[in-house]
């Protein structure tokens, strides 16, 4: 096998690889079939891999050794080594140039408890790839994965009346997005975890030809040669984000509206700076009157006080915002508007809202 190849198809599926050893085959590399899988319980990722081999290797080892070689090809031997001399049973040889690496393996027997399922194109999700993938990426923002929260463990996916809506939350933002569907699919509410919606995020940039499907229990995503699986995630009572919006983001709001400044970029970074703290959580006091907002951030380390001007439909208001979270928003957005509740920054059917610091 060549080497770069396979440390490059190694690292695209480490990060389904189990952080915890306490069932070795999860923190393995399955080869199989020409098929090189990890899988942590969670999420799986495959991709097509030719060899010679079957049986979970130890997945931190194989990559740190292969990755750190310059061998142009890597060549495998578990029953004989290369001169022909028997090997012991569990034990893997591979010969990199002049390097020899033994590792201990898990037969391919060990792998049986997953299997991958096969793409279904009767499920695929009826949009457009592009701006799917644009609507999750907008949604992470607000991933938190708090376990006491069941609503942050990932993306919510709402079906209804041919528009598909996302939204994500955390103790202190919501996230929300909506696409139309190009075509009726049954109403339905899914939870994809945030960890499969990362990958996906990330695998969606080796091939352009993409597909999305959800099943009952699970989600599965195709990019060129390489899927991800994950498992939905069980929500008993789902929040009903809907109702939230409208009470923090009223009709009554929606024509204040105002063009977030590009001032504003460099006076973010000033406050987060100035009251990034270990023990408390980050707060800058804003006050608006007559379209100018006043921005006072304060910490131990000191003071930084900024002002620009918005226009004339923010009314008077003082508020308390984490400018980390105020910041996670900004070039994302491009209408913004202030209450005393919350900080709500909007751009087409995207919307984003960061709660106001106690």
């Amino acid at each position: 096998m060549n080497r770069v190849e396979l440390v490059e198809k190694l690292e695209r599926v480490a990060p389904a690889l189990s952080g915890n050893d306490l069932v070795p085959v999860l923190s393995h590399f399955w080869f199989k079939e020409n098929t090189l899988l990890a899988y942590n319980d969670q999420i799986a990722i495959s991709t097509k891999l030719s060899s010679n081999f079957a049986g979970a290797v130890p997945g931190s080892t194989l990559i740190s050794l292969l990755s750190v070689s310059r061998a142009k090809e890597v060549e495998f031997f578990v029953k004989e080594d290369m001169d022909g001399k028997k090997l012991p049973e569990g034990q893997l040889l591979i010969k990199a140039a002049s390097s020899k690496l033994k590792l201990p393996f898990l037969p391919e027997e060990n792998t049986k408890i997953f299997e991958m399922p096969k793409p279904n194109p009767q499920e695929l999700l009826p949009v457009d790839m592009n701006t799917f993938l644009e609507a999750v990426e907008a949604c992470m923002r607000s991933l938190k994965e708090d376990t006491s929260m069941p609503d942050s463990l990932g993306i919510t996916f709402a079906f209804g009346n041919g528009v598909l809506k996302l939204y994500a939350t955390n103790d202190a933002t919501i996230s929300h997005a909506s696409i139309k569907l190009r075509q009726d699919v049954k109403e339905g509410r899914f939870v994809l975890s945030g960890n499969f919606c990362r990958q996906m995020i990330a695998l969606a940039k080796l091939a352009d030809k993409r597909h999305i499907e959800i099943a009952d229990d699970y989600s599965l995503f195709q990019c060129g040669d390489t899927i991800l699986f994950g498992r939905l995630v069980d929500v008993q009572r789902p929040l009903d984000f809907d109702n939230v919006i409208s009470q923090a983001f009223p009709k009554s709001i929606h024509n204040q509206l105002v063009a977030i400044p590009s001032k504003l970029h460099l006076m973010l970074e000033r406050a987060v700076i100035i009251t990034e703290s270990k023990t408390e959580r980050s707060k800058t006091a804003i006050t608006v009157k007559d379209g100018i907002a006043k921005f006072l951030s304060q910490s131990e380390k000191g003071e930084v006080r900024d002002q620009v001007q918005l226009e004339d439909m923010q009314p008077d208001v003082s508020v308390t915002i984490d400018p980390r979270l105020f910041k996670a928003g900004y070039g994302g957005f491009d209408r913004m508007a202030l209450t005393e509740q919350c900080l709500i920054m909007t751009k087409g059917s995207s919307l984003y809202l960061v709660s106001a610091c106690a």
